[in-house]
């Protein structure tokens, strides 16, 4: 994995050039989110080893881990206090597609001598923060105590808050929501899937190492959640979401525009993981511990005022 990652960037950062968020402001490079998932993946192939008694590989995947954190770490950007995109060369194949204009990613079907988004030189830290470069280091607990910083976008209307859930890139940048015929951009709109991620991260970061530091910090509480819960649920309500400038899912609206053949698909959009956020976020039920003991817990994530009561049935 190390090897793998480290032959693509040089620096052990892990690329991702066509696995979604396309039609990004930050475009191509080694992104936050892969980089993270595969720091989350190692520590639980460490896991999974020690609790199989094979020290050896525990070891090695202890190691794999921590040099994905080293990785994810080197994204971060001291200047917007945020983990952002450093910018790589697309591989051969890629670049032909491109010049095909065989490929949708990293707005390749807007026209060329574009503006936005921007033209980013290679190896550069990109000026935009992207919803993903706080939602997959804080859900893979990649992220640290000075890190924490980056939560307070999410109550920032210039940054990440809308009313429909959360901005996949941040409003006051200059290329936020720029012009593309393509049906699925990442770049401000939001989407259920990447904000279904982002409460996840305040689950993990709420109940992790770092909470009581967010939460006297005021930079993360549980009042920052429970908002973003109804801002949530409201994005689940069939036709209340309209406007581009707050923010909100256009996919359905460009299919039906250009008259696609596949206008109508989305209809049950199943990348919410609405119940999960409600379970262990709202209610807070979660099991702590990846090696005995393992324990259950119940730690509701809101603050006194919030709600007066709640009740979490099967019906």
């Amino acid at each position: 994995m190390a090897q793998l990652v480290g032959r693509i960037s040089g620096r052990g950062q892990a690329s991702l050039l066509v696995a979604g968020e396309e039609n990004s402001v930050g475009l191509d490079g080694c992104r936050p989110s892969l980089s993270s998932v595969l720091f989350g993946e190692a520590n639980a192939l460490a896991a999974l080893a020690t609790a199989r008694g094979d020290e050896s590989a525990a070891r090695l995947f202890r190691g794999e881990a921590d040099t994905m954190k080293r990785a994810v770490h080197s994204l971060w950007s001291s200047h917007l206090h945020f983990f952002v995109t450093l910018t790589i060369k697309p591989p051969p194949l890629r670049l032909k597609d491109i010049e095909r204009r065989r490929t949708k990613i990293g707005c390749l079907m807007c026209p060329r001598k574009r503006t936005c988004p921007p033209e980013w030189p290679d190896t550069q830290l990109v000026d935009v923060r992207e919803l993903v470069g706080l939602s997959s280091p804080w859900m893979f607990g990649a992220a640290d105590q000075r890190h924490g910083a980056a939560w307070r976008q999410i109550r920032q209307y210039e940054g990440f808050l809308a009313p429909w859930g959360l901005r996949t890139a941040e409003r006051r940048h200059r290329c936020y929501n720029f012009s593309t015929r393509c049906s699925t951009s990442w770049n401000g709109p939001v989407w259920p899937f990447e904000s279904s991620k982002a409460g996840s991260a305040m689950i993990a970061a709420l109940n992790g190492p770092q909470a009581d530091m967010l939460v006297q910090s005021g930079h993360l509480t549980p009042t920052d959640f429970f908002k973003f819960l109804l801002s949530y649920s409201r994005m689940h309500i069939k036709g209340r979401a309209i406007g581009v400038a707050d923010g909100y899912w256009l996919t359905r609206q460009m299919l039906y525009k250009y008259r696609l053949p596949d206008k109508n698909r989305g209809e049950h959009y199943l990348h919410s993981s609405f119940a999960d956020l409600v379970l262990s976020g709202l209610v807070g039920i979660q099991v702590v511990g990846l090696l005995p003991p393992i324990r259950l817990v119940v730690r509701p994530l809101f603050a006194v005022g919030d709600l007066t009561w709640f009740a979490c049935t099967r019906a």
